[in-house]
């Protein structure tokens, strides 16, 4: 539902500009999501102990069918993450659904505070339904993706050091690694996507308001972009810059606020 907020703020006795404070998503959010990826390579994870055995009962000679085994092993692990993916979806959507309902409630209590307009009676989460599902989407291949790359990355470890005889120690070392990389890899993601959803949910919630300036917030991180940073409090309209608006770009944390034009 499209409506110009400048005229309902004036109706109200609203007769300067007003800058609207930002939406800040609570890191919550992106933990549960993480959450919901290590459950799909979970299964890999579980897999090391058998793993570790098989292969050091290849060294000590014990079979000669290591090879064959550790496969089937991985074989395993991927059949139960790909079951899985058979419902990851629902998940992602009662993810993305609560974050949509925090952000719509903080998006009218920034509303009102400045303007005395209540948007509680014009607003619904119909309005943003195609937002929600291009981020399920978007989680979804990036949750497979994740999984792939935690059987790619243990395969590997354990078939090469097969190959080279390597001492089991440091094959289990190097398969800690492994999980671990992709375990930060889950949680970083999980915090750029949160960012990215409500980032667009910011830009369609000022568009539908009729917005079309908003005052750039730097995200205040230790690793910044020198550009971002200058852009700091300054003011642009929406669109602009194009391909680099808040929270766009991989794991920009920058946010806008609104400004309210009161003419």
């Amino acid at each position: 539902m499209q409506f110009n907020l400048a005229e309902l703020a004036k109706a109200q006795g609203r007769r300067k500009d007003a800058t609207l404070r930002a939406i800040i998503p609570p890191r919550m959010f992106a933990r549960e999501l993480a959450a919901i990826t290590r459950q799909v390579y979970q299964p890999y994870v579980d897999a090391l102990p058998r793993l570790i055995a098989q292969y050091e009962a290849s060294l000590a000679d014990i079979t000669t069918d290591t090879a064959a085994d550790l496969d089937a092993t991985l074989d395993d692990a991927r059949r139960q993450a790909d079951g899985l993916l058979l419902i990851l979806t629902p998940r992602l959507r009662f993810w993305a659904e609560r974050v949509q309902t925090w952000h719509l409630e903080r998006w009218i209590a920034a509303v009102i505070s400045p303007t005395r307009v209540d948007l509680s009676t014009i607003l619904s989460a119909g309005d943003v339904r195609e937002t929600l599902e291009t981020a399920i989407r978007r989680n979804t291949s990036l949750i497979t993706n994740i999984s792939d790359s935690m059987r790619q990355r243990i395969g590997d470890a354990v078939f090469r050091g097969l190959q080279n005889r390597t001492p089991a120690r440091e094959v289990a070392a190097e398969l800690r690694r492994a999980v671990g990389i992709e375990r930060r890899r889950s949680v970083n993601v999980a915090a750029d996507q949160l960012q990215k959803l409500t980032s667009s949910l910011d830009r369609e919630r000022l568009a539908q308001a009729g917005v079309r300036t908003f005052a750039w917030q730097h995200s205040g991180k230790v690793h910044y972009r020198d550009t971002h940073r200058a852009r700091d409090g300054k003011k642009f309209e929406i669109g602009t810059p194009a391909g680099d608006e808040p929270g766009q770009l991989p794991y920009c944390g920058c946010k806008r606020r609104a400004v309210l034009e009161i003419e």
